[in-house]
């Protein structure tokens, strides 16, 4: 069985295939990467010769289809690799150092949003790199939201011994 693009645009791409006699259904699997030990998602069984997978096109998706009768696989298709279609422009911000606090079922969990020169590397646990503390010299910082008049406080972080700028 051989796969081949019919249509694609920026939200969907539609694949088709020579059917295969005696073949009851066709099973569609699909993932965003083909790695070793890689675990293909069954998108759909249909009776149809075509399959319209929608999946934004700006990465390159992998397809593949079993030919089927009675549950047994008669046909597997090669694997077919989608072309990137169109480029996205991400909009990203320039972020500073911040205060991340979320809502949890057991309270607010407030972390620190670090610097990229200051993660080296991850682990089990979370980023690693520079280890900040907090300072207890360093002056209160006080911040009010305007609607719920709820304020919060934090002080300023020290990084290798010296007084790391605020977060703005």
């Amino acid at each position: 069985m051989n796969l081949v693009i019919r249509e694609i645009d920026k939200k969907h791409v539609t694949i088709g295939w020579d059917p295969v006699a005696s073949a009851e259904e066709y099973e569609v699997f699909w993932a965003d990467a083909d790695t070793p030990g890689m675990c293909y998602r069954k998108m759909e069984a249909t009776k149809e010769c075509a399959y319209t997978l929608k999946k934004s096109t700006h990465i390159p998706h992998y397809i593949y289809v079993e030919a089927c009768k009675g549950g047994e696989v008669l046909k597997k298709s090669s694997l077919l690799k989608t072309p990137v279609h169109y480029k996205l422009d991400q909009q990203l911000e320039k972020l500073n150092r911040g205060l991340i606090a979320v809502k949890t079922d057991k309270g607010i969990y407030i972390s620190w949003r670090m610097l990229l020169d200051e993660v080296s590397g991850y682990c089990d646990t979370g980023m690693t790199g520079t280890d900040l503390r907090w300072s207890r010299t360093a002056p209160i910082i006080w911040m009010r939201r305007a609607r719920t008049g709820m304020s919060i406080q934090w002080r300023r972080f020290v990084r290798a011994g010296r007084r790391a700028p605020a977060a703005r």
